[in-house]
């Protein structure tokens, strides 16, 4: 029986690592169940055995390319904590971090999945980071809202979860500029560009100068989830 598991998860497998990039290349509807099925190998039929729908198909490539959620322990610390200024500023670095830093192939494809999506209906892309503002903003909102509170931000006119999305798209398309590799518009090296981008940003959203010299420190910030 063991044996038989395997087996079915390699089908499996086989079927999520041959739809990533078809569906990178091809878009949603561009690509058909039985080229997906043809590339792993597999009959259209055992594609539909494991996956009810190409929407099915999508959301488990979601996890997949994600090795299963971004970073769960960190973004469960993220979430433990208080609303502050210094939960706004692990909040960010995570974030960038994730989008800006140099990814594996597998990591590559979500991207390249989602500006295909944006190209056509969008709803792809709706779906997947829609869980952002099911998940992680409302914190990133009260953490921002924290903050000017303290004192150490002011007001800048936006919305707060509006301003909570300017700096997820920055992100985003910092990583999508970087795709084709490191050197067409960035020379530093992935770490420094998330602290110059966090920086870019935290300004944005109305935190002082002072207080970004004084707390924004990666190192320090990410001893909060330990």
């Amino acid at each position: 029986m063991a044996r038989k598991r395997m087996h079915r998860r390699e089908r499996r497998e086989a079927i999520l690592q041959a739809a990533v990039p078809l569906f990178a290349e091809k878009g949603f509807h561009g690509v058909k169940t039985r080229e997906i099925a043809h590339a792993a190998g597999v009959s259209e039929a055992l594609v539909f055995q494991h996956f009810a729908s190409k929407e099915a198909l999508f959301e488990a490539i979601q996890a997949y390319v994600h090795g299963g959620g971004e970073h769960p322990e960190a973004v469960a610390g993220f979430l433990s904590l208080p609303p502050s200024t210094e939960k706004l500023m692990v909040g960010l670095h995570l974030m960038l971090t994730h989008l800006a830093e140099d990814a594996t192939a597998g990591e590559k494809a979500m991207p390249r999945l989602l500006l295909q999506s944006l190209l056509d209906d969008g709803e792809l892309a709706r779906s997947h980071l829609g869980r952002f503002e099911r998940t992680l903003w409302p914190a990133m909102v009260d953490a921002l809202r924290a903050a000017r509170e303290a004192g150490d931000a002011a007001d800048v006119g936006a919305p707060d979860l509006l301003t909570v999305w300017f700096f997820h798209h920055l992100g985003f398309a910092v990583g999508v500029l970087k795709l084709p590799g490191n050197t067409i518009f960035y020379g530093q090296v992935p770490s420094q560009l998330v602290k110059q981008m966090a920086r870019f940003i935290l300004r944005g959203m109305g935190i002082r100068e002072e207080v970004i010299a004084a707390k924004y420190n990666p190192a320090t910030l990410l001893q909060l989830l330990a």
